[in-house]
């Protein structure tokens, strides 16, 4: 699988990326070759990505906040402090997530807008 990024006003629709630090270092996060392709990305895609993005970290935050609550309340109640307990790393985990989404689609977009 390849990443395409954009070229514009080169004449062949496949040509080999440039040696570049920022293509390295996106190929080097993302994994995958990168071929550059003759294409453009409209503004809205940037932001639909971050909004998704926003949304994932909202779940997040209600997740951390009644992981929060239950612990705040579970004084003798063995298995609220359990689920408490487990659903704070689970809140953590859709954040990494979260992070992890948006860069892997951020990076090949911000290439494809060079």
């Amino acid at each position: 699988m390849y990443v395409f990024i954009s070229v514009i006003g080169t004449d062949p629709a496949i040509t080999q990326p440039p040696e570049s630090w920022w293509h390295r270092a996106v190929t080097a996060v993302i994994g995958k070759p990168v071929l550059r392709v003759n294409s453009s990305v409209e503004p809205k895609i940037f932001l639909s990505n971050e909004r998704t993005f926003l949304a994932w970290l909202d779940m997040a935050v209600t997740l951390a906040a009644i992981s929060v609550a239950v612990l705040s309340m579970s004084e003798t109640n063995q298995s609220s402090l359990i689920y408490g307990l487990v659903l704070l790393p689970v809140a953590i985990g859709f954040c990494v997530y979260a992070l992890t989404l948006y860069m892997q689609v951020c990076c090949p977009l911000y290439l494809l807008s060079v």
